[in-house]
């Protein structure tokens, strides 16, 4: 059991009763903590849960109980981050990218960025670094990584997404650098559609267009962005994200840690 590497300890600790492992550790309220659970200390360490205590002791689970063979587990946080607003709904799994594209990814590259991955990993020599773990999204183009001319970058989840009847709210962690000077040359959509399909018709739902990828809108670091999906509460609906570039400059978006919360 521990935390992420450079985080502070929270002293996690684990009981054994009646088949079942309880989870226990101090938390600042408010804050999201992934746990994290693996059958070797070498990985790999898939997310099983998103826990929000609304105090300072955090507390968890695991549904599965002890298994057959040693199990071992962690908590992945920022510790710089002083809380999101309000709870995780429910788990989406691999909103986190930590599958990076392999085995086990929910996300489908349904425009790949020039034939170059757009699930990476911090290993693989890109300009920025995962906000948690080693996964993100690039999408778009940086520099000389592979833009190209009017060029669209799509990603989308693999399964239907079943919201509440309550309100909801997508949240997204992205870093942008571009080199665009004019505003809507380079623009980030953000699709959502009660449409149970792959490829284009999840596309039929523009709900957010968010501001133009410009010099003037990097970000110097991961920024958190939420949007309102109240309108399509209690329906199950497909999800991706869009890039959207021309021909003279450059702009990339990077996405990291996609969650569902009941706040903006």
């Amino acid at each position: 059991m521990g935390v992420r590497a450079g985080a502070e300890d929270v002293g996690l600790r684990a009981e054994v009763a009646e088949g079942v492992v309880n989870l226990e550790w101090e938390a600042v309220a408010g804050r999201a903590y992934a746990v994290e659970r693996s059958d070797d200390l070498a990985g790999p360490w898939p997310e099983v849960a998103v826990v929000t205590p609304g105090s300072a002791a955090g507390m968890w689970t695991d549904p599965d109980g002890l298994g057959a063979v040693a199990r071992f587990y962690r908590l992945r946080y920022d510790p710089t981050d002083p809380g999101q607003p309000g709870s995780v709904l429910f788990v989406l799994p691999d909103g986190d990218f930590e599958s990076g594209g392999g085995v086990g990814s929910m996300w489908h590259e349904a425009t790949p960025l020039d034939n170059a991955p757009q699930l990476v990993r911090n290993t693989e020599g890109y300009p920025v670094e995962a906000r948690s773990g080693t996964g993100f999204v690039w999408m778009g183009g940086y520099a000389d990584l592979g833009a190209s001319p009017n060029h669209q970058s799509v990603i989308q989840y693999k399964a239907p997404i079943v919201l509440p009847a309550a309100p909801v709210y997508l949240h997204v962690w992205y870093q942008v650098i571009s080199y665009e000077q004019e505003p809507y040359a380079d623009v980030f959509n953000l699709w959502a559609a009660d449409i149970l399909a792959l490829g284009p018709a999840c596309q039929t739902n523009l709900l957010v267009s968010s501001p133009p990828l410009t010099v003037a809108g990097n970000t110097n670091g991961w920024t958190r962005a939420s949007f309102d999906l109240s309108l399509l509460q209690g329906q199950v609906i497909c999800l991706a994200f869009e890039v959207r570039t021309n021909f003279i400059h450059h702009s990339s978006l990077f996405i990291d840690d996609v969650s569902f919360r009941d706040a903006p």
